[in-house]
């Protein structure tokens, strides 16, 4: 399997040049993902104490031409499930903070904010037995 660096490359760049900073973006090659992840997951330990979402997006290419293929569930590591369990496991615990801050606008309904609050709940419950097999680095189906 082949990735193409430049891809990666122009993304970072386009997002760079478009209002995010430095900060923002990270973005791992899978070769390197021991710098992201693994005993210490340095980086996601320096982001738990700020309120965003973490989305990663391990399987949407960057680049990909029609003679190779693209990561597939078979090429997913271990390090990919605990990474992707992590940041779950992240935005379920920043979510509530999120909720509040939208429900502050003028034109928010209450029962919304109610509604979100419990469908987060649900999503943790219900995702728990997953999330225990991905943060094993085993695949959760």
């Amino acid at each position: 399997m082949k990735y193409r660096h430049c891809g990666s490359r122009k993304i970072e760049a386009s997002l760079l040049n478009n209002g995010f900073s430095s900060e923002d973006v990270v973005i791992g090659h899978p070769d390197h993902l021991d710098k992201l992840v693994g005993p210490n997951m340095e980086l996601l330990d320096d982001l738990s104490d700020k309120d965003f979402l973490i989305v990663p997006l391990m399987f949407v290419p960057f680049e990909v031409s029609k003679e190779e293929d693209f990561f597939s569930r078979e090429d997913v590591q271990s390090e990919h499930w605990q990474l992707l369990a992590r940041c779950i496991r992240k935005d379920l615990e920043v979510a509530p903070k999120l909720i509040n801050d939208l429900s502050r606008m003028d034109d928010f309904n209450p029962v919304v904010t109610f509604g979100y609050h419990l469908l987060r709940k649900y999503m943790e419950i219900r995702m728990e037995p997953y999330l225990k097999e991905m943060e094993r680095g085993h695949d959760p189906v």
